[in-house]
């Protein structure tokens, strides 16, 4: 359960405990990080988590949406309206 190294997920009994795992850079959410992430948590909700636990690596918990990347065909309105706020 998990998207590279970018989300780690630990269980805890009927907890998962989901963590943003990229430090450096405040834990921001790449675009593959926000398309997995609903599958990460359906995962750990079939798999019988009862309560979910959504953290950040390091000193913050995200600094919101990473503007680079490798989506760079892509204007960063549009691929904000597609993947962030659909």
């Amino acid at each position: 359960m998990n998207s590279g190294d970018e989300i780690l997920v630990e269980r805890l009994g009927p907890v998962a405990r989901v963590t943003l795992n990229r430090p450096a850079e405040m834990n921001s959410f790449t675009p593959e990080m926000a398309l997995a992430l609903p599958g990460v948590f359906d995962e750990a909700i079939h798999s019988g988590a009862r309560a979910i636990i959504l953290t950040g690596a390091g000193r913050a918990f995200s600094s919101g949406a990473s503007l680079g990347g490798s989506r760079r065909d892509e204007g960063v309105g549009d691929m904000m309206d597609r993947i962030y706020t659909p």
